[in-house]
């Protein structure tokens, strides 16, 4: 086994030793699991040492080694080398791997066919041997074939080996290689000092010398089980060790001296044996992967029925439980086991247990591996009920299951979300009334029952609050809210079952009326909606009163549901129109009206840029000289098919549309361009809106800029209500314009509720008397005190003028002078004038004021431009018929529609103009 010199002896016995003291201070540090296996490994390795020392002392004193202690010393070192394997396999295995002997036992097989043709063999053919050597000889082949068959069984039943099992076997291996390399190169007399296979010697002494220092030496093996698959490495190997005797005996077959019985013996017994064990583990393998596949296949199961969500359960024929997976137990709260051999039924819903038979008879009636599906409730044990979604497999005619199969899904919360949406889809979230999907839903079918039973009556309530919009601006959208909440349910409470009650949006509710109720009746219903929301509704620390304006229609034979809400709507306009806070009935003319109302809007939205809008002037004169002080601008609308359209039939329709800030500022641009013309002074009157806009400063800047007119020349007309609306913002704005001279007015004075304090702290400069006390001067003491009552009130305030509106009599005319007041205007003194016509009568009267040395202006006390004002917003002048000088402010708007897209819409207070 080693070579025959003194020197490489010598270093063969260092390296063995170092390799046994490695070993051994592992064994001690590191106190591995595996510690007899490793002590007898370390005694192996000692006799090999031993073995090799003895050769040393033999060839030092010049004796022939070949036979000698030596021989007994290597083999009993390999021998308990594998017996230290064995012991290491037999303590991690617990069960005996028949399939790892089998593969063990064939890479056994290929060591021992090349030991057999390469030792052996020729060995026994050779007659020069005695017997002894021939025996001695012998034997290491075969303690190296046990040796490799020890390797062999330990990698196959080791999975994930550690560095140390690797080192350890790969050692023992290249051990293994060099022994039989040297007794090869020994028999054919080859060897030689220094040759390589010394070299491999002295490599595996170090290699199992680490694997018995390394710190892994500890660790237990990882065993691979019984009947695992063979991996790849393990099958190329064991594909190699199998191929390899069939290839020697053909080799031996095909050698060019014929063989000897003795040459074929080994191979061909080899080959024979390992064929069978190829056989054997080939079929192992096959049982293998069908057991493991089975088995994956059920546990893929039993973990599908064990983590399902679904509860899966099998029911005989009668409805018996048989199975229920845990899943019972999450869902329903109990124990599967417990409820083996009961009813299912007798868990259901009241309810449900006569159609839970049905559908389970049914299921099992049906073809076999049938599925029917059903839903019904089950009744948990916390007594919530939860409601499932059953699928029933037939498996009656299954040996294995003889029953239903069931999958019951809980769908409790899936049904409950599907309602919760269902009713958010139908229902208004803040009221929880129905929403105009639904209403127009149950409309409808009530129409359809109106036509199969004409007796049913069916009436619409259009509900719209007043002036909820300053609920909203002044308290914020909470106080509306609540205030929206409140009155859905009062409304509710005015019905009765089987009304429907809806919000459609914003401030608008409705309210469906049906079953045998008398037409009248429908009116009925509505005062007491108003009724009900004249009590004050408490919004947190405040009482606020509800007005409503109510529209009510009543279906006939060719009612529609859209046109049912549609007249509902036009009547609840038409309550608005009236008065607000009143019901009003649809009448069929209310249609018609509303139609040309819509005619009328949409033919104003282009009066501007058409060119049909105009602006006329009405003389103030000052009634004790008969001279014209100035003139109020109002517009008019010449309609190119219906004729001059009254002032107070367009200028509402302007205020509810959001047209009367861009025609505000049309007029007030003409009205200072003419003034700028005349000398005169102009007045305009300006609407809430317009006035509450945030470009109001800039818009009569710009008019005053680029009519180059005077602010003193110049009166903003606006009523008591505008004035009220947000009295900081208020007082702001008319101390910006009187500082710069713009006089200040306040129209139809007395009609509002502005109080002395208030008019005090505006400080107007023009006080408007109402045309309805001027018409009371004509014989009424009343209006004789109420007129004399606001002059003596604007004396007090001083107040620079007082001006009477609606002047029609000479008895008028006559109060008014007697009463003291100096400026008046009216149809008697002069009726509005077109622009050239107001251009004349001012000459003239400019010529009589300068004979008589009157005055004929007021002083200016300022210019606009000394107060900051913001940046003119886009202007409409672009399609205005103005002469004008100065540049233009910025590009117009394309059309008038353009213009309106940034002016606020809704109803405002205040107005263009008035009828005289």
């Amino acid at each position: 086994m080693a070579p025959r010199t003194v020197g490489s002896e010598g270093i063969y016995v260092a390296a063995g030793a170092l390799a046994v003291v490695a070993t051994v201070g592992g064994i001690i540090a590191h106190r591995p699991y595996h510690a007899t296996a490793w002590m007898i490994h370390a005694g192996g390795l000692a006799a090999l040492v031993t073995g090799e020392a003895l050769w040393w002392q033999q060839l030092a004193a010049g004796e022939d080694p070949t036979r000698s202690l030596a021989d007994p010393a290597y083999l009993a070192g390999g021998v308990l080398m594998a017996l230290s394997l064995a012991l290491r396999v037999r303590e991690t295995v617990a069960v005996r791997d028949v399939f790892a002997s089998i593969d063990a036992s064939i890479v056994a097989l290929a060591g021992g066919v090349l030991a057999w043709v390469a030792v052996v063999e020729p060995l026994l053919g050779d007659p020069t041997v005695t017997t002894t050597d021939r025996i001695w000889s012998l034997a290491y082949p075969v303690v190296d074939v046990l040796l490799l068959a020890a390797v062999a069984r330990l990698l196959c039943c080791t999975q994930g080996a550690t560095p140390s099992t690797r080192m350890l076997s790969g050692g023992l291996l290249l051990f293994l290689g060099a022994d039989l390399w040297f007794q090869v190169a020994e028999r054919l007399g080859r060897y030689e000092e220094g040759a390589p296979v010394d070299l491999a010697f002295m490599l595996a002494y170090t290699v199992l010398g680490a694997a018995g220092v390394d710190a892994s030496m500890a660790e237990q093996h990882h065993v691979t089980s019984v009947d695992s698959q063979i991996g790849r490495r393990r099958l190329m190997v064991l594909g190699i060790a199998a191929l390899l005797p069939p290839m020697v005996l053909i080799a031996e077959v095909l050698g060019i001296e014929a063989p000897t019985k003795a040459a074929l013996a080994g191979p061909a017994i080899a080959t024979v044996v390992t064929f069978v064990l190829a056989l054997l583990r080939m079929t192992s393998v096959v049982r293998s992967v069908e057991t493991h596949t089975a088995r994956a296949g059920e546990d893929r199961f039993e973990a599908l029925v064990e983590h399902s969500s679904d509860v899966i359960g099998v029911v005989d024929k009668e409805g018996m439980i048989r199975y229920m997976s845990p899943a019972f137990r999450t869902a329903l709260g109990r124990e599967p086991d417990d409820h083996v051999n009961m009813a299912l039924r007798s868990i259901a819903h009241p309810d449900d247990v006569s159609t839970l038979t049905t559908h389970l008879y049914q299921a099992a009636t049906r073809p076999a591996h049938a599925t029917s599906r059903f839903e019904t409730r089950l009744l948990a044990t916390d007594g919530s009920i939860r409601e499932f979604e059953v699928v029933a497999a037939n498996l009656v005619q299954n040996e294995v299951v003889d029953g239903l199969a069931l999958t019951m899904r809980d769908i409790t919360d899936r049904k409950a979300l599907a309602a919760e949406l269902s009713h958010q889809a139908f229902h208004d979230s803040l009221t929880g009334l129905a929403n105009r999907a639904l209403f127009a839903d149950r409309v409808d079918h009530a129409l359809h029952r109106r036509r199969r039973d004409p007796q049913c009556d069916v009436a619409v309530l259009f509900v719209d609050l007043d002036d909820f919009k300053a609920v909203n601006d002044g308290l914020g959208h909470g106080a509306g809210d609540a205030l929206l909440r409140a009155v859905g349910e009062r409304i509710v409470r005015c019905l009765r079952v089987g009304d429907t009650a809806a919000r459609l949006g914003g401030d608008e509710f409705a309210v469906l009326l049906e079953d045998d109720r008398a037409p009248g009746e429908a009116t009925t219903i509505a005062n007491r909606i108003l009724e009900a929301l004249h009590v004050p509704v408490s919004v947190g620390d405040m009482d606020l009163g509800v007005v409503a304006s109510i529209g009510v229609t009543v279906a006939n034979s060719g009612s529609s549901t859209v046109g049912l809400l549609r007249d509902a709507d036009i009547a609840m306009y038409e309550a608005k129109r009236t008065g607000k806070g009143r019901v009003c009935v649809f009448d069929p003319a209310m249609r018609d009206m509303a139609s040309d109302r819509l005619s009328l809007q949409t033919d104003l939205s282009t009066a501007i840029e058409s060119g049909n809008l105009r602006t006329v002037y009405q003389p103030i004169v000052d009634l004790q000289t008969g001279l014209v002080r100035g003139a109020e601008a109002l517009s008019r609308w010449a309609h190119p098919d219906r004729g001059d359209i009254p002032p107070d039939v367009f200028i509402p329709i302007a205020e509810q549309t959001g047209l009367i800030v861009p025609m505000g500022e049309w007029t007030l641009r003409h009205a200072c361009a003419e003034a700028a013309v005349t000398g005169g002074t102009v007045g305009v009157n300006v609407s809430g809106v317009q006035f509450a806009a945030p470009t109001f400063l800039a818009t009569v800047a710009d008019a005053l800029e680029v009519a180059q007119l005077p602010p003193s020349r110049l009166t903003i007309e606006i009523t008591e209500t505008a004035l009220m609306a947000d009295t900081d913002a208020t007082a702001v704005l008319l101390d910006h314009l009187r500082d710069v001279g713009v006089r200040i007015a306040i129209d139809d004075f007395g009609t509002g509720y502005c109080s002395l304090a208030y008019l005090q702290r505006f400080a107007v400069d023009i006080v408007k008397i109402d045309k309805a006390f001027v018409a009371e001067l004509d014989g009424a003491s009343k209006g004789d005190r109420l007129a004399r009552t606001i002059m003596q009130m604007a004396d007090s305030l001083d107040v620079t003028m007082v001006v009477a509106e609606g002047i029609e009599t000479e008895a008028q005319l006559a109060r008014l002078r007697d009463l003291g007041c100096r400026y008046g205007q009216g149809y008697l003194l002069s009726r509005p004038l077109e622009r050239d016509a107001y251009r004349q009568l001012v000459a003239e009267h400019l010529v009589e004021a300068r004979n008589a040395g009157a005055e004929v202006m007021a002083p200016v006390r300022t210019t606009l431009a000394e107060v900051p004002l913001p940046a003119p917003p886009p202007r409409l002048e672009d399609f205005m018929d103005v002469g004008r000088s100065g540049p233009a402010a910025g590009p117009a708007p394309a059309s008038l529609a353009d213009a309106l897209d940034s002016s606020e819409l809704g109803a405002m207070p205040g107005s263009l103009s008035s009828t005289h």
